[in-house]
């Protein structure tokens, strides 16, 4: 099978997973949204998935595999990317243990065909175990509900169908995670690829900069299964809260903020831990008390230091740098703001 003008460009950055990514690369083979291509990026693998990933792509044109020595996630991606057509209307980063909806690109292509002005549209995420069962729906999914900060500081919900702004994604990020996304790729060259500066959260720096593009038009349906284990590093708090902590405090000095922009920072800090409290509930509501004491310790953790922290940091990168890992941004591929 072939698609001569590929509308959407994929990457799958794949590490001895070939049981994973075979489930993923079916459900993209399987969507009825048939225009586009896909880049596997063999990431160093040392088990038996370059193999797997060459019988994935006989007889298939559109996948293409590539392989690179092992290198970090973030890395992995900005490699997948520059291999892409240049020509393709939009890009999906896509983990290699997720899979998609039945019509799910499909979906995303008519909103973002709807939305041109949106930088990149967006639909939910459902946690599920190896099979996709869940105890998750539409509401309880991740980011069902949203705060923002409007430009007078004013904190409010934003309803379902309502765009995401900056105001509510220095928040927290409404992504959960890549494949959920199609970016445009005009607002991807204008952005940036991934900057490996800030540990497991570098990819909520990726949304904060495509935030101060545009807008993120939601698709208020869940087109993503996500393969949800505790033992992943993105719910490992010890690890995400310094790297939540430094991109928190490169919004307050570093980056090119407008007042206004300064100001939603400034507040979005200040409300971040409200989130834990409503995690928490969620807990407690499904009768996980361990889990629910947890968060409303987290919470209280949280605030502590969104106050302790303020008071002490000085404009320096000292302190990202605690946490950054050296990175040359000329190998990103695009400029980086």
């Amino acid at each position: 099978m072939s698609a001569q003008n590929p509308r959407v460009s994929i990457v799958i950055p794949t590490y001895n997973r070939p049981t994973e990514v075979v489930k993923a690369v079916r459900a993209i083979q399987q969507q009825c949204f048939a225009a586009w291509e896909l880049v596997i990026i063999n990431n160093g693998c040392t088990d038996n998935t370059e193999a797997v990933l060459s019988e994935l792509s006989s007889g298939d044109s559109r996948i293409r595999i590539e392989t690179i020595p092992r290198t970090r996630a973030a890395a992995a991606r900005n490699y997948g990317i520059r291999c892409t057509s240049p020509t393709t209307e939009f890009v999906m980063l896509h983990d290699d243990d997720d899979w998609l909806f039945p019509g799910a690109l499909q979906k995303l292509v008519r909103k973002a065909d709807e939305r041109p002005d949106a930088v990149l549209v967006y639909g939910m995420p459902l946690n599920c175990d190896d099979s996709g069962a869940s105890d998750e729906t539409l509401e309880t999914a991740f980011a069902a509900r949203r705060l923002s900060v409007a430009e007078s500081g004013r904190v409010y919900w934003l309803k379902p169908d309502t765009d995401d702004t900056f105001g509510n994604v220095a928040i927290w990020s409404p992504i959960a995670t890549f494949a959920q996304v199609l970016i445009r790729r005009t607002a991807l060259e204008q952005n940036g690829l991934l900057i490996d500066n800030y540990g497991i959260a570098d990819d909520w720096d990726f949304w904060i900069r495509m935030s101060m593009l545009g807008a993120f038009a939601r698709v208020n349906e869940l087109v993503l299964y996500r393969r949800f284990i505790a033992s992943n590093t993105s719910n490992d708090h010890a690890l995400m809260a310094p790297s939540v902590l430094s991109i928190r405090h490169s919004l307050k000095y570093e980056r090119e903020l407008s007042p206004a922009q300064r100001r939603v920072a400034s507040v979005a800090n200040a409300v971040s831990p409200y989130l834990f409290l409503l995690w928490a509930q969620r807990a407690f509501a499904r009768r996980d008390v361990r889990e629910g004491i947890r968060l409303v310790v987290v919470c209280v953790k949280e605030a502590m230091k969104a106050q302790l922290n303020w008071r002490r940091l000085k404009k320096e990168r000292t302190f990202v740098e605690q946490y950054a890992k050296v990175v040359d941004v000329a190998e990103t591929g695009f400029a980086v703001q």
